[in-house]
């Protein structure tokens, strides 16, 4: 076991660390002074931290992105994850993507896997329709010509 890259790696998770909650609290700060501005109560910093945090888990945000927001994108995206977020089970609902949902390849799949995992009825309503729409083939029944469009 080589301690000196533990310690290296370590540190560097815990620099990510450190960055990515400063970007956090800065987005908290920006998102409660645009309510203040526009005459609504703030929220509470950890209310903000915890909804930014599991919506991350749902949908990996870019948060430099968000930071950079003009404030109907910022403020698009920070209403949708309070207005969307289920605090009982940390996750999204109501099929919400934010904007500043980051769109690298990984998270992609990650995030189609978790999209199909909330809807598992789809997969089997689709498997019966296909097998339904086969037996009907299977009996005879022939499909209806394109009306209209013959060549």
């Amino acid at each position: 076991m080589n301690i000196g890259n533990q310690g290296e790696q370590g540190e560097k998770t815990m620099q990510s660390a450190r960055e990515e909650y400063i970007k956090i609290s800065s987005i908290i700060d920006r998102y409660n002074e645009l309510r203040v501005d526009i005459g609504f109560e703030p929220i509470s910093k950890i209310t903000l931290m915890m909804d930014i945090e599991n919506a991350d888990k749902c949908v990996p945000l870019n948060l430099d992105k968000l930071l950079e927001f003009k404030d109907s994108d910022f403020a698009h995206d920070m209403g949708g994850i309070i207005t969307n977020m289920n605090r009982e089970t940390g996750q999204l609902e109501n099929c919400f993507v934010p904007r500043c949902k980051d769109h690298t390849a990984a998270y992609d799949k990650a995030f189609k896997q978790t999209a199909f995992d909330q809807v598992p009825s789809l997969s089997s309503e689709a498997k019966d329709l296909r097998e339904a729409s086969q037996e009907l083939r299977n009996d005879g029944v022939k499909d209806t010509p394109n009306i209209g469009h013959e060549r």
